[in-house]
Parts: structure tokens; C-alpha cells; sequence
């Protein structure tokens, strides 16, 4: 419950003016990324014998950093929240596209509680960064190899760009998105995966491909190529 805890704090001390408090709440932040955490992921201590609360508490803790680092200057807490965020997409996407438990990884336990707890961190984690910290536009035209190969993809009409994006986070072994978006601000979204089709979201359909990698475009005109940075 620190998460809480902080975002309370932070109210306070701009109800009443009394800056100790927000110094207070970043020591308990600061104990909290040091204690509970493995090689900077944070952990829930109960493990594999978690209850439906206990599975909701590591998102809660990230959800009110986030409000509070977004009140109180907290350098330590956007790499914190960005590099949980990474780490639930690279390490913790499950069989059915939901988050598990551990956010290090590998999914065994997952819940609605899990899910809406790695979301918490996720949203958060978008609130804190730019498109330059997790995406990156390469170019006009769609997403392929050196050799102009395409990627195996995951494929939906009739989705906006944030649509595409948002998709693309939480699909398991995406590596960029080429989005075409027509007038109306909807369009066709690609997201290139290495993960095979169990991989896509709801909705979304599956194209094989042979490229492993996206390193340019095919310079179409009508498309923009996004690639998922390091």
C-alpha cells in the first residue's frame, strides 16, 4: 500500500505547505524501488501464493508514483515506471495476450487482478515517456528488411494510430508498426511480430513473413513504418 501512501502524502503537503512531506513520501518511494524489486522489477513478496489483492498491489504502487511524479519533480521515478513497463512487455506477455503475476518473467500466474495491475504500469509508463523513448518513425512506407522483405504481422482495418500503437504494446514480440491512416483518422494497422500468430490481439489476423528484423521501408507513400526502440 506505499503507492497510496505517496499520492496522500503529496496531497497533503499542497493542502498544507509543508514540503517535509513530499520528502517523506520519495524516502518511502526510494525504500520501496530498493526493497521490493529484483535487478529493478518490482516483486510481489508472497510469490506464487498471492491472493486477488495482493496480485493488484504492484500497479497500484505504480499508478500513484505516476501521480505523484507528475505533481513533484522525481527524476528516479519515470526510469523506474518505463523500465517495469519494458520489462512486462519483453518478459510477461502470456499465451493469451494478458500479463501475469511476475513481472521478470515467465507468465505462469495470470488473473484479471495480474492483468489490470500490468496495465496500470503500462498506462503509466505512456504517461511518463515520449514517442522517442519507446517508438521510433523510420520512414514513410511499410516496415521491412534490408532486402525489402516483409515481417510476419498481425493485421486490422479500421483502427486510428493510437489504436495501432497501443496494440502494438501489448503484443508479445513486437518489433515496430506501419500504420496507413485514411481521412476519417482510421486506417490499416500492421504490427510486426517475431512471435507467431498466438501472438495477436483480439481481432487482429496473421500474415507469415521471412524478415527478422525491420530496418527500412518500402518508401509507400500512403504508410508510416514505427519501430519499437531498444
Amino acid at each position: 500500500n506505499q503507492g497510496v501512501l505517496l499520492n496522500g502524502l503529496g496531497e497533503l503537503s499542497t493542502y498544507t505547505g509543508n514540503a517535509t512531506l513530499v520528502d517523506i513520501a520519495k524516502h518511502i518511494a526510494q525504500a520501496t524501488m530498493r526493497i521490493l524489486t529484483h535487478n529493478g522489477v518490482l516483486f510481489e513478496p508472497c510469490s506464487g501464493t498471492c491472493d486477488g489483492d495482493q496480485e493488484l498491489f504492484k500497479g497500484i504502487f505504480i499508478r500513484h508514483l505516476n501521480y505523484f511524479a507528475s505533481e513533484f519533480t522525481f527524476p528516479d521515478a519515470k526510469a523506474f515506471i518505463v523500465f517495469n513497463a519494458r520489462s512486462i512487455l519483453a518478459n510477461d506477455v502470456c499465451a493469451s495476450s494478458s500479463y501475469g503475476l511476475n513481472w521478470s518473467g515467465p507468465c505462469v500466474v495470470h488473473t484479471i487482478a495480474t492483468m489490470s495491475s500490468a496495465l496500470d504500469a503500462l498506462v503509466s509508463a505512456v504517461n511518463k515517456t515520449t514517442t522517442t523513448d519507446l517508438w521510433q518513425p523510420i520512414g514513410l512506407g511499410d516496415c521491412t528488411d534490408a532486402s525489402d522483405q516483409p515481417m510476419a504481422n498481425c493485421f486490422r482495418q479500421g483502427v486510428s494510430e493510437s489504436e495501432c500503437s497501443a496494440a502494438a504494446l501489448r503484443t508479445a514480440g513486437a518489433v515496430a508498426y506501419d500504420i496507413q491512416v485514411g481521412c476519417e483518422g482510421e486506417g490499416f494497422c500492421r504490427i510486426r511480430t517475431l512471435a507467431g500468430a498466438a501472438a495477436c490481439p483480439a481481432l487482429y489476423s496473421y500474415t507469415p513473413g521471412t524478415a527478422t528484423t525491420v530496418t527500412r521501408t518500402n518508401g509507400n507513400s500512403l504508410t508510416v513504418c514505427v519501430v519499437k526502440n531498444p
